[in-house]
């Protein structure tokens, strides 16, 4: 019987880690090896999934919540027995030569495979600042619990090397890739504009991400505000992107705050886009203004494959991405004076615009295609795949 590669995933959502993991496992899939995939619910991932013939399993995976940290220990330790149950009837009888879990939120893949003694690689997609006690947890279950650690970005290594230098050993950085997008023809120009109501000449900025206090919605709604009111009013502010479960008061407060800008009129708020290349398209500059440093920022190299000219706040993985700003405009992580300039510069430059697109485009091609990615991974897995 031929030996499995077993994969835990904290959610079925479609942003950064979860588009990463989907590119990997469809790649995978392509090539013949067989794999089995554990989620913890529904979600759009489970279609994509499904769709693509990937067997999925919906239960527990031992996932960390924040609200486990604030006295839910116990719970967490019944969802990992929970999960630990579930993978032995999931895979009852058939061999298994590698687990990957995607993500520091899913526990129960480590234990799971320390257990059946099997070779467990953990790939790094955080850089968990808050509580600050938290990054020792996960370093200790680093060095425990995998035989190798993948981080997605040279800052999301930094983060955790810097409390357990131990960790070099055994850790590689690996950055994220994505499927180059072509030529699609099934886009229909200017629909998403007429849409929005935009008028021939404006401009058209856009955020994709969830919705969360770090990810700089707020920053953008008050530069957009700042913008309006020194008169500069042919750009249009777009959000795509939606709440965690139980945080839809954040949506409210960026609905809220849109509403009483006097730049309302230009400010757009859309859900989860499963095609956001269509956005992209459509997009003449890409805003990334985390006030937390991203562990890496799959939607700039979205944005890059696309020719758009980046916006992007200065720290963590984006500053390797935009190659110290040379395929982009870095700025301060939160100064808002630092990201009205950067785009007055942009609007008042398409030749700018166009020659960091140009960078951009080239940069992706070069080192963040799925391509690259996918065949680092599996060099990894090629290291462990017979050490039982």
């Amino acid at each position: 019987m031929e030996k499995v590669i077993l994969y835990i995933h904290q959610s079925s959502d479609l942003y950064g880690s979860d588009k990463v993991l989907l590119t990997l496992l469809q790649k995978m899939k392509g090539d013949g090896h067989p794999v089995v995939v554990v989620v913890p619910s529904h979600g759009p991932l489970v279609d994509e999934l499904t769709g693509s013939g990937i067997e999925t399993h919906i239960g527990p995976v031992g996932k960390i919540e924040r609200r486990m940290l604030r006295g839910g220990i116990m719970r967490l330790g019944g969802e990992i027995g929970e999960a630990m149950r579930f993978f032995d009837r999931i895979l009852a009888g058939r061999p298994v030569s590698l687990v990957h879990s995607n993500t520091l939120a899913v526990l129960g893949g480590g234990l799971w495979a320390r257990r059946r003694r099997i070779p467990h690689i953990w790939h790094v997609h955080e850089i968990p600042t808050r509580p600050s006690w938290l990054r020792y947890v996960y370093c200790l279950l680093l060095l425990v619990l995998s035989r190798k650690v993948i981080f997605n970005s040279h800052a999301t290594a930094d983060f955790f090397l810097q409390k357990a230098p131990r960790l070099g050993r055994k850790s590689e950085v690996i950055w994220n890739g994505i499927e180059i997008p072509p030529v699609q023809e099934q886009i229909v120009p200017g629909l998403l504009r007429a849409r929005l109501g935009m008028a021939d000449g404006e401009i058209l900025l856009t955020l994709v991400g969830r919705i969360n206090w770090w990810k700089g919605q707020t920053l953008l709604v008050d530069a957009a505000s700042r913008l309006w009111q020194e008169g500069v009013r042919n750009l249009h502010f777009l959000f795509v992107g939606s709440t965690v479960s139980g945080h839809e008061y954040l949506l409210s407060d960026l609905q809220q705050g849109m509403k009483a800008s006097p730049a309302r009129d230009k400010l757009h708020l859309l859900g989860f886009q499963p095609d956001i290349f269509s956005v992209w398209a459509e997009t003449d500059i890409a805003i990334v203004p985390s006030l937390e440093p991203e562990p890496f920022g799959l939607v700039a190299i979205e944005a890059m494959s696309m020719g758009k000219p980046v916006i992007a706040s200065g720290h963590g993985g984006l500053i390797e991405i935009l190659d110290q700003g040379r395929c982009g405009i870095l700025i301060e992580p939160g100064n808002i004076d630092d990201l009205v300039s950067a785009i007055v510069r942009l609007a008042q430059s398409p030749d700018v615009r166009a020659s960091l697109g140009a960078k951009g485009l080239a940069r992706v091609s070069q080192h963040f295609s799925a391509e690259r990615y996918v065949s680092d991974v599996i060099s990894v897995y090629g290291r462990y795949l017979d050490c039982r």
